[in-house]
C-alpha cells in the first residue's frame, strides 16, 4: 500500500473507532436510564449498539487490510455480516484481528508494545457477541413467550461484561499488516483532546510511529 493510500486507510480506521467510542457513550447513557425509556427498552438498546459496534470492528479490520487484493473482491466488501467478513479476512491473512496491548516509552517517539493476553473480545467470541445481541433482539417465540415472565427491572450485566471486552480490546491496540508493518491505534489521546490516534508501526520496529 503506497504512502497516500496508506495515510487513506489511517483516516478511515479513526473514523470508524470514533462511531465505536459514540455507540460506547451511548451505551453508558442508557445504562443510567438517561433516556425516558423503561429499562428493557434501554436494555434492547445497549444490544442494538453491541451489535453495531460487533460490525464497526470488522469493517475496520476489513479498512486496515485494504492493500491485500483478496479485500477488493465483492464478496467481502459487499458483506453487511460481521462474521463473514472476519472469515473472508481469515482465509487472505491468518494474523488480521487487533491485538490489544500496553505501551512502556522507551525514547524520543519510541516505545515498546506488551501484549494483552486475557480479558478482551477475542475473534471466536465477536460472533458469540453478534448471536447473543441477535437473540436479546427478537421478541421470541410463542413458546417462550408463554414461559417467560418480563422482570421488573432489566438486567445489565451482561451488556457491562460485553462492553468490558471491547473496552480492553480496542483502547490501545494493534493490527499486523500483510506486509509485516503494523496499524496502530490509541482510543482516547490526551494530547489530541481524546481524539483516536492512529499510526504505522514500522516493520521490525513495532514501537516507532512513522
Amino acid at each position: 500500500m503506497d504512502l497516500e493510500r496508506q495515510k487513506q486507510a489511517l483516516g478511515l480506521y479513526a473514523a470508524l473507532m470514533e462511531e465505536v467510542k459514540i455507540r460506547a457513550a451511548s451505551i453508558a447513557h442508557a445504562k443510567l436510564g438517561r433516556t425516558g425509556h423503561v429499562s428493557h427498552l434501554d436494555r434492547e438498546f445497549c444490544f442494538l449498539q453491541l451489535r453495531m459496534v460487533a460490525e464497526l470492528i470488522a469493517l475496520a479490520c476489513l479498512v486496515a487490510h485494504g492493500d491485500i487484493q483478496g479485500t477488493q473482491a465483492n464478496a467481502i466488501r459487499g458483506s453487511w455480516s460481521a462474521e463473514q467478513i472476519l472469515k473472508g479476512l481469515e482465509k487472505l491473512h491468518l494474523d488480521f484481528y487487533p491485538h490489544p496491548v500496553k505501551r512502556t516509552e522507551v525514547g524520543p517517539d519510541s516505545f515498546h508494545l506488551e501484549p494483552i493476553t486475557s480479558g478482551f473480545l477475542t475473534r471466536k467470541e465477536l460472533p458469540l457477541l453478534v448471536q447473543k445481541c441477535g437473540e436479546t433482539l427478537h421478541r421470541g417465540s410463542m413458546k417462550r413467550l408463554l414461559s417467560s415472565n418480563i422482570p421488573k427491572k432489566a438486567d445489565f450485566t451482561e451488556v457491562d461484561q460485553w462492553m468490558s471486552k471491547v473496552d480492553r480490546l480496542l483502547t490501545f491496540h494493534r493490527i499486523a499488516l500483510f506486509d509485516g508493518n503494523s496499524f496502530l491505534c490509541l482510543m482516547s489521546n490526551p494530547e489530541q483532546r481524546g481524539a483516536v490516534q492512529t499510526a504505522l508501526g514500522v516493520a521490525n520496529h513495532p514501537g516507532r510511529t512513522a
